[in-house]
């Protein structure tokens, strides 16, 4: 297996599949090795690829829970999240004591807007461990989603108490703030999260939105515009009604 780490070191991913396909005909018990080129194939983005080998690595070795978390996280990128959702419980079935999958099944219901399931799974992450400032920030998003701002700013102030410096949670509680029309509040902690991240682009759409309830519409523009070269596509629609 030892050519395959030189291939993976090369980025020669046919080579080191090939080499691991070999390997794995001597040693047919050694999931690892389809399991190391899973995880260097979904580093680099080959989301496709990397789910093929992480279903290799659990038909080897059916009770490794890490293996099935990873699955479930090719196939979320895949957005197969009936796929993830599978590979995650079955992940959390073998390992209950997890945290982070039970926070990554909750991220599969959340994005197949599944809310319910996802607040479940965020809560018993939590319920493992109080301190896991993404579990609350992920169920405050999931809070949001069905419009329980009060919960939703609770979790997000929460995350930030924990992890401290958290751009995408102050960023998460500013909509919060939007939506309660507290603009203010909304714009300080764009502030806060763009000071942490100069590039999250959702700061500055939702500053820029806020600036302009506020009838800053220069702020406005000049956020949107950042954002809009950050990729946030959906700056673009608000500036076209307002900007020159």
């Amino acid at each position: 297996f030892g050519r395959a780490k030189v291939h993976l070191e090369q980025n020669k991913i046919d080579d080191a599949i090939k080499d691991v396909e070999e390997h794995v005909k001597i040693n047919p018990d050694n999931y690892l090795s389809y399991y190391e080129v899973a995880t260097y194939l979904f580093k680099g983005g080959e989301y496709e690829k990397a789910a093929k080998y992480f279903a290799e690595t659990v038909n080897i070795k059916k009770d490794f829970a890490n293996g099935w978390n990873d699955l479930g996280s090719a196939k979320r990128m895949l957005k197969d999240y009936p796929g993830a959702i599978d590979a995650y419980k079955k992940a959390v079935s073998i390992n209950p004591k997890a945290d982070f999958m039970h926070n990554n099944l909750g991220s599969a219901y959340r994005e197949r807007k599944d809310y319910d399931n996802a607040i479940k799974a965020y809560t018993k992450s939590i319920e493992i461990n109080s301190k896991y400032a993404i579990a609350y920030n992920n169920r405050g998003r999931a809070y949001f989603e069905t419009e329980k701002y009060d919960k939703a700013e609770a979790d997000f102030t929460r995350a930030i108490e924990l992890k401290g410096e958290y751009p995408s949670a102050y960023s998460n509680r500013a909509y919060v703030y939007y939506k309660q029309e507290k603009l203010d509040k909304a714009i300080q902690d764009c502030n806060r999260a763009i000071e942490i991240d100069p590039d999250l682009g959702a700061a500055y759409l939702i500053r820029g939105i806020s600036k302009e309830l506020k009838r800053d519409d220069t702020g406005a523009c000049n956020d949107w515009k950042k954002a809009e070269e950050l990729g946030i596509q959906l700056a673009k629609q608000y500036s076209s009604q307002i900007c020159n």
